[in-house]
């Protein structure tokens, strides 16, 4: 007599908790994820001898693409309440100036001042171990159909000193970008 009674009990429990409860607490979640950003290699866009001037010049890379993983695939594909980024930088050469960093769904787009193109940042360029800046409010769907992330920078320099100075192989400017996702737990 019991289990006549708790297989309907448990279809009516089973029933309720598929059912979204008016009341129940709504969450997000966190997703980070690094977005590879190549290097600029100094020596590349440094004069002969790997000299670069106390005056100003101006470098550009070649673009670089990256496919989108199946992982993030999903992250982009969920309802994202907002997108963050921290782009970090590191220096060890004595040099000072600007560079833009650009990212974006499509190899056109890049250096695009429009928000839902592309996401497109200045930095000072000096000599520290790591400067941080943060972007608050990406685009959230900038990259829902992307299936590559391009990046490209652009920028300039000159020796921070009062002489020019010889960089190596080994100096660049190390470039990190992190994407934070605040997704959607329960909807």
């Amino acid at each position: 007599m019991r289990i006549r009674h708790a297989v309907p009990f448990a279809a009516a429990l089973f029933a309720f908790a598929a059912c979204e409860v008016p009341l129940a607490p709504k969450w997000n979640v966190d997703v980070f994820f690094p977005i590879k950003y190549p290097d600029v290699q100094l020596s590349q866009y440094a004069g002969p001898g790997g000299i670069i001037p106390t005056t100003t010049s101006t470098f550009t890379t070649p673009a670089d693409s990256d496919d989108v993983s199946d992982a993030t695939r999903q992250i982009f594909d969920e309802d994202i309440d907002s997108l963050k980024a921290e782009v970090i930088l590191a220096n060890s050469a004595n040099i000072t100036g600007s560079m833009d960093i650009s990212i974006a769904a499509s190899r056109v787009n890049l250096f695009n001042t429009n928000p839902a193109l592309a996401v497109t940042v200045t930095l000072p360029v000096r000599v520290t171990a790591g400067d941080t800046v943060r972007i608050n409010n990406v685009n959230t769907t900038l990259f829902k159909q992307a299936q590559k992330l391009y990046t490209q920078t652009r920028g300039s320099m000159r020796a921070a000193g009062g002489a020019p100075i010889v960089v190596t192989s080994n100096d660049k400017l190390s470039l990190g970008v992190d994407l934070t996702a605040n997704v959607k737990f329960s909807k």
